[in-house]
């Protein structure tokens, strides 16, 4: 049994502002999978342009899942236990999308060199891209799940606030009642 480990320090949960450009990222590396697999059998099929922008839609996926799991340039990284666990407990989201990068840059490095894609290659692609999509769903679920939690913090506190503005108000009608009877 693999035992995580996870960041010592406390790291704080992102602003809900962090939260949603994190969420759009996750989603935008569902689009870019489906891009990538979509250019790169276009290539293969030798469209024009198809192959420069895989290699572009390629270099994207890689930025965005570097952004979203090592963090940097504003980007807070996995910042709490459960995403550690998505992305490197049973379910390994990190290996398995670092291996659809993999693969992918295999492929696009056979179209660079003329080589073309394979019938078997291509169905890889397709399987591979098909699988790359469910893991990209579970890291945007997670992402949306940490925004839920902090929406549900923010609320207790706002909650918090208000039963202590009433408590204050309170004994502030206790007080003027009493200065009225004196």
């Amino acid at each position: 049994m693999t035992v995580l480990a996870l960041p010592t320090a406390a790291v704080q949960r992102p602003s809900a502002d962090t939260l949603s450009r994190l969420i759009n990222l996750a989603g935008r590396q569902r689009m870019l999978s489906q891009r990538l697999a979509l250019f790169a059998v276009l290539s293969a099929l030798q469209h024009p342009d198809a192959l420069a922008q895989a290699g572009e839609v390629h270099r994207q996926l890689a930025l965005a899942q570097k952004q979203l799991q090592d963090g940097g340039d504003g980007w807070p990284g996995l910042f709490s236990p459960a995403l550690w666990q998505l992305f490197d407990g049973p379910g390994q989201a990190r290996a398995r999308v670092q291996a659809y990068i993999d693969l992918t840059g295999r492929l696009l490095m056979c179209l660079q060199q003329g080589q073309g894609l394979s019938v078997a290659q291509q169905s890889e692609l397709v399987a591979a891209s098909q699988a790359a999509l469910t893991v990209f769903q579970q890291i945007t679920q997670a992402f949306e799940e940490e925004a839920r939690i902090l929406a549900r913090e923010q609320q207790r506190q706002r909650d918090r606030l208000n039963e202590e503005i009433r408590s204050v108000a309170r004994e502030a009608r206790v007080v003027a009642f009493n200065a009225q009877v004196s």
